[in-house]
């Protein structure tokens, strides 16, 4: 019951992990899938301004990501071995979570700034196309606005 209950849990870190991967490039897999942003017709200066904020963030977080990004490959070793070492798998795991919570609050910060360039308007609109996909798949984390 015990192994059971175990490979049950290194399962769902794997899942979490892999899962996971993608946000490693950052939001929206790097940064395409700020569609939510396309519909609020933005000033060219705001498009500069999101600009500069989003590649401040790709630069900020280069080095996170690539952390994780081996993090991730290490842990795919793991899992490929011929045996299986459930400790390091474990403790390989629990090394990536606080990587991801960083990237997830830098994330945050970074979407934050986002809105902050948009006016009133926009971020009223921006609350009803949230409202409007309530539900729906495909807004992940860059749509969690």
């Amino acid at each position: 019951m015990k192994k059971l209950v175990l490979c049950i849990a290194i399962l769902a870190l794997l899942v979490g992990t892999f899962s996971f991967a993608a946000y490693a490039y950052g939001p929206c897999g790097g940064g395409r899938g700020f569609g939510w942003l396309k519909s609020l017709n933005l000033t060219d200066t705001q498009k500069q301004q999101i600009k500069t904020i989003r590649q401040a963030f790709q630069q900020n977080t280069k080095s996170l990501r690539q952390q994780i990004r081996q993090d991730n490959q290490a842990l795919m070793k793991l899992w490929a071995a011929d045996t299986l070492d459930q400790t390091a798998i474990t403790s390989q795991s629990a090394a990536i979570v606080p990587l991801r919570i960083q990237l997830m609050q830098q994330t945050r910060a970074m979407i934050s700034s986002i809105k902050a360039v948009l006016t009133p308007a926009q971020l009223t609109q921006l609350a009803n196309q949230k409202q409007n996909h309530s539900g729906r798949h495909g807004w992940g984390m860059c749509g969690s606005f």
